[in-house]
Parts: structure tokens; sequence; C-alpha cells
């Protein structure tokens, strides 16, 4: 063979290797499939900068340890499933950025977030795109609403806050000081608590909302100190929740504090120290033989004990997937499908309970008492 023809055999080969390997530009010249083709995507704006990075990171774990059992287990009929991770940095302004980007680059029919402002700021993005917005740990109550594309894995903080009013009864708590940020979870939270504990005979002394950016907290602690409240209540994310519980110590406020789901994350536990004993707050759990299997896993896969934010994020994309997978293969990328099948979901057991979205795209997970001791986050024992 003529040596001219074994090198253009040799280059043609070459090009359609890089072709393949570079991606859908080249590889659809050349007519390969390209593996944006043979996929299929969802997104995740999770907040992975900022001082609520650690709620990100946590379910950036969840989803990354749910993908490789989805993929290994097939995808999504045969074609692998691709997330698509963005950092809102918990700016409502960055989130919708995000989104856009996501839309344009792979029009995911699903994107999974968390955070209520951002899932808030997110939600009529979702109807106008026709894109099923997932929330992991949004639970504002406003966020419920019917006939829409939002839906979360989390129960309504409403639901939290009167909970929370009728534990605070039960052992005899008539009075409470209320710490609470002014933001969408607040917002959801506090008027359910509120409602609940006035009807069940208690009296809320003081009512404190601060910015989500406040550091110093003295002048609301100085009035609680005034208050003389039977205990304080903390409508916090983690990072103020650290900073209320240290400053609380150098007023030498000795009331029994009670909080909001949001202080459950190991960083809370490192920053906060030894403030942190005692503290009280209600959270979903993992005591269901599927949840105990996934503490087991966690443990081993990461070497920690598992969080509910992992878990939380684990159930949303096998959520997502189990309803992909139900769309044929030309509406893989279709939003409606997606959102029909979740409509229809039933008897889809994550690891934190049973998931049936109700006509809001809401879920009703229980929750457990849980409290701080000896460092550690624990199931509460005793009244």
């Amino acid at each position: 063979m003529d040596a001219k023809w074994v090198l253009l055999g040799i280059l043609i080969a070459v090009v359609i290797v890089l072709a393949a390997a570079v991606g859908p530009g080249l590889a659809g010249f050349w007519g390969l499939d390209s593996d944006a083709d043979a996929s299929v995507h969802v997104g995740a704006i999770l907040p992975l900068s900022g001082k609520n990075a650690r709620y990100g990171e946590l379910e950036r774990q969840g989803l990354e340890l749910a993908l490789s059992e989805i993929n290994a287990g097939g995808g999504i009929n045969g074609k692998p499933l691709g997330v698509d991770f963005e950092d809102s940095a918990a700016d409502p302004k960055q989130a919708l950025s995000a989104w856009q980007k996501i839309r344009l680059e792979s029009n995911a029919p699903l994107v999974i977030s968390g955070l209520s402002n951002i899932c808030m700021a997110l939600s009529a993005s979702a109807d106008a795109d026709q894109t099923v917005l997932l929330a992991t740990d949004c639970s504002t109550a406003s966020y419920s609403s019917p006939d829409d594309y939002s839906y979360r894995i989390v129960s309504s903080n409403a639901f939290e806050g009167a909970e929370m009013a009728d534990y605070l009864v039960s052992i005899g708590v008539d009075s409470v000081a209320v710490l609470q940020i002014n933001n969408d979870y607040g917002l959801g939270y506090f008027p359910a608590f509120r409602k609940r504990f006035l009807e069940r005979g208690g009296i809320i002394l003081i009512q404190e909302t601060y910015a989500p950016e406040q550091r110093d907290f003295r002048s609301e602690l100085s009035k609680v100190v005034q208050a003389d409240s039977e205990a304080l209540l903390l409508i916090s994310y983690a990072p103020d929740a650290e900073l209320i519980l240290k400053q609380r110590t150098e007023f030498g406020i000795l009331l029994p504090v009670f909080a909001a789901e949001p202080i459950e994350n190991a960083e809370f536990l490192k920053n906060a120290g030894r403030d942190a004993e005692g503290i009280r707050f209600f959270k979903a759990g993992l005591s269901t033989p599927k949840g105990l299997d996934f503490v087991e896993k966690v443990k081993r896969l990461l070497g920690k004990e598992p969080e509910t934010n992992i878990a939380r994020a684990y159930d949303a994309l096998w959520v997502a997937a189990t309803v992909l997978r139900k769309c044929d293969a030309n509406e893989s990328d279709s939003g409606a499908c997606v959102k029909g099948k979740l409509d229809r979901l039933s008897g889809f057991e994550g690891v934190l309970g049973a998931v049936d979205f109700d006509d809001n795209g809401d879920v009703h997970i229980p929750y457990v008492l849980k409290t701080v001791r000896n460092g550690k986050f624990v199931l509460y024992e005793g009244n």
C-alpha cells in the first residue's frame, strides 16, 4: 500500500478519536454520538460558597452518592444521569443566573435546590420554563402552592413551628423569648409557632428579628435578659446560632435553649462548642430500616455520621431518577412529563420516610426531637 494512504488512514483515525474525546462539536461533525446526546441531565443549584456553603456541600455529597448508585444501576433507561452543579452562594440573583445557565446548556427538566430564599426566588422561573424545581431544604411555609412546578421533599416549617409550640407547652414552658432570622425561613416558622403557642396558653414576651448577615446580637440578648422568660427559641441558621449562643454565654443567660432545624451540622458543633450543649430542636430522622441502612452506608463510604441534608439530597435525586425512568426516551428533557409522574408518584420509600406529594407539592416527613450531648447530635431522651 502507498505510504501516503497509510499516513492518511492514521490521520483519520486520530481525528476520529479526538472528536469523540472533545465533545459534541467535533463528535457531531464526524457523525459520532456525544456524551451530551447519550445522557440525561438534572440541575443542582446549591450554596457552595459563602457562610451557608456548609449546607450546599452536604447536599452535594448526598447527590453524588445517589448519582453513583443510579448510574451503577443502569442510569435512566440505559442512559447515564448527569448532575450539573451550580453555586447560588445563597444569593437569589446568582441563583437565577445559575438557573438560566442550566436551562441553556442542558435543558434539564428538573432542578434540585435548597435554602428557602433561593427556592422562593426560583419558583416563578420553574413555572415559566415548565421545569420542575425539587427543593431539598426549602421548608418555608409560603413555598406551598397548588398546580405549579414547585415540589419539595422536606416538610413545611409551619409543621415544625407548631410542633415546637406543642412541645414547649407539654414540658411546662409558659413564656418564651424568640430571636428570629428575617428571611423566608424565619417568616415561615414564626407565625405557625406563635399561633399554636398562643392557642395553647403560652406567652411570647419578646420577638426580635435580625438581618441574615448580622453578627452582633448583644442588643437582642439584653432584651432577653430583661424579658425574664422561661426559655429562649432561636429561629436561626447555624452560622447565626453559633454566635448567639456564644454571646448568650457572655451575658450569663442560663435559660434552656430551643432551636429550629437548620442548626444540625457538624460545623455548628465545632464552632459552638460547649455553648451548644443541651439545645433541643426537631428534625427529620433516619430511624426506618432504610434510614438505618443509609447511616451505615454513609459511615462506610464517607467516614462520618450522615446529616439530614445529605439524606434529603440523596432522596431527592432518587425521586428524580424514579420519575425520569417513567418518561419515554423522547420525553427525558420534558418538565411536563416529570411533573406528571411526580403528581402520580406513590409508594416511594426514601431514607427519611415515605415521599408522597400532596396537591401543593409538599411531603409530610415526621420529626424527631434531638439535642446536643457531649458534642454530638443525638435523639433527646426525656420529657
